[in-house]
Order: C-alpha cells, then structure tokens, then sequence
C-alpha cells in the first residue's frame, strides 16, 4: 500500500483506537526507543493504553530515558485495536510474530528508503532525518504537544539517527524540529551527558581490544573492525556496550565503508556498515536480507569469519565501483 503524504490517516487510526501496541525493530537504537516513547507517553498522557514492547532487554546505555521503565519485552495478551510499527523497514525485524494481528490496522511509521509500504496505513518519509521527526509531526496532527519526558525523548531520536548531527541527514528540518524540543523541555547538555559521557570501564577496555582489530582493503576506502565472544568475555562487557564503535573506523582519512562484524553464537556475524561519501551501503545490507539508510545499515551473515567478510567486501566493492555503463 501507498505512502501517505502526511500524517492525518495516522492520527486518524491512533484517534479511533484505544488499545494500541507500540513495536521496533530488534537491538533497538535512540531512535527507535526515542520514537516509541515520544509517541507512546503523550499517547498514556491522552489516555489511551500503550504497549511499548521491544524484543530483548533494553540497551544498559539507554535506561535512563523518561518513561523507559513502561518498555516490556513480551506482548501482552490483550484486545489490541492497532498495531505502531516504528523506524522498522521490514515488519520481520520486530522479533515477533504478529499473525495475531492481522485482522486490524497496522500503522508504519518509518524513514529507511528500504521500506515497502507493509501497513495498512503508512507514513514513511526516507527524506526525514529520523523516525522521531515524524513522530512529532504526528503528535501535531493530533493536536497533542508533549511535555518535557516526551520531548526528551524525541530529542534522543533526531540526536542519534543524525550521527549528533554529523550526518547528511542533519537537515534544516532536523534542526528545526531539535529547536522546538528544547523549547518544549528538552536539554541538550543534560541530554549529550547521558548519551556519551557514561562510559563504563568495561565499554572502554572492550573498545582498545576491538579497535586493535583494524584492517583496511579496498586501497583504504573500506575499515574493518570485530569483536568475538572471547573479547566479551575477557572485559565483562556485552555486545550492547559496542554502540558506535563502528564510527571509529568511519572517522578515518579515505574510509568510504566503515564495517563492524559482531560474533554471534553458531557461526552468525551481525554486521553493522556505516559509509560517508557517496556509497550506499543500503545496497550492501540488502544482499544479505538487511536493510537500512544509505550511510548506515546492518544485516546477518552466516558462516566462519573470513568467509563472511569475503562475501560482504565483494557486495561493498561493487557499490564502490558504481553502477554498471549500460
């Protein structure tokens, strides 16, 4: 089904709905946490019953948002009126299985220019800079103005998905909309606080040993670096802990590709790819059955170590080379 132009069938659903479920991706980033409650709270506040449930436990570096104590990690058995899918490109990427719901309108909230329109009503905007800009658009629409927990929360989203405005998705409108939730709550100094002056000990010996892994190719144009299950258990550090590392090995002169494999049990490696530059590395991930953004994506490998880079630097020269001459 189509994409909507704006917001309205959104808030038309959420208004006609009492019960709603709020889903997200799985290993969900600030975006996805920040969407989920930015629209979840207000939507409590409006008193509707809000389920925000992701799969797994919530990220350690994460529990301190406004709210993230309603997050659970089982579905409740319960008469839902519709379901809110956000910041996922693909419904699969929840974790869940939503058969149970087929039967009433799925909402699809999202920003990645992999997403194929999967709800019943979908509002996806791959030129907004994050799924949380969206949300406030929504909230809008609604004609609900969140309070200072909420607009936190949507801060986080736009904060996060722009690389702290790093990225080319760092927008006027990514300013703009950062701009009103700082005048509706939202302090940014308190905020870049707990996001990236928090580190743990464990988190920091975990980076020396995976940075330590650094391998260029491609004439420098892609880095590579990995963490295994031993790395994790020498510090005492979990795979949660390794957020942004990939950025390292992207900040290097000449990288275009920046890779971070992560060890999974059974031979399975999480890939995660950010790029600057031209290249897309959306491609890349889709060649695996991942998805994503242009210049950041993920996707899941099977196989021993070399054999899965192999694969993946085959999929990244060719994005490299660009397209084919006709």
């Amino acid at each position: 089904m189509r994409a909507t132009e704006n917001s309205s069938p959104v808030a038309k659903t959420l208004r006609s709905s009492q019960e709603i479920l709020l889903l997200t991706h799985q290993s969900p980033d600030g975006d996805a946490l920040g969407g989920m409650l930015g629209l979840g709270l207000p939507l409590i506040e409006a008193g509707k019953k809000v389920a925000m449930v992701i799969e797994g436990p919530l990220p350690a570096h994460m529990a301190w948002l406004p709210g993230s104590s309603l997050f659970e990690t089982k579905i409740p058995e319960r008469n839902f009126d519709a379901v809110v899918m956000l910041d996922c490109g693909d419904k699969k990427r929840t974790g869940f299985d939503l058969s149970p719901f087929e039967k009433i309108p799925l909402v699809n909230i999202d920003h990645h220019a992999s997403n194929d329109n999967f709800g019943t009503v979908n509002y996806v905007h791959p030129e907004a800079s994050s799924t949380g800009e969206l949300v406030l658009r929504i909230l809008d629409e609604l004609g609900i103005t969140p309070d200072a927990d909420a607009a936190t929360a949507l801060y986080v989203a736009v904060l996060t998905d722009t690389g702290g405005f790093h990225y080319s998705n760092s927008t006027p409108e990514a300013f703009e909309t950062s701009a009103r939730l700082v005048r509706l709550g939202a302090n940014p100094a308190q905020i870049a606080g707990n996001l990236y002056e928090r580190e743990s000990a464990k988190r920091t010996l975990l980076m020396g040993l995976v940075l330590s892994t650094l391998s260029l190719y491609s004439g420098g144009k892609v880095a590579r670096i990995h963490v295994t299950g031993e790395m994790l258990a020498k510090t005492g550090a979990s795979l949660e802990d390794t957020d942004n590392f990939v950025n390292c090995p992207r900040a290097i002169e000449g990288v275009e590709v920046a890779v971070f494999m992560k060890e999974k049990p059974g031979n399975v490696w999480r890939i995660t790819l950010r790029s600057k530059g031209g290249a897309d590395v959306s491609k890349v991930a889709s060649a695996f059955g991942g998805g994503g953004h242009k210049k950041a994506s993920g996707a899941t490998i099977d196989g021993d170590f070399e054999g899965a880079f192999g694969k993946l630097l085959g999929e990244i020269e060719k994005v490299l080379a660009g397209p084919e001459p006709l």
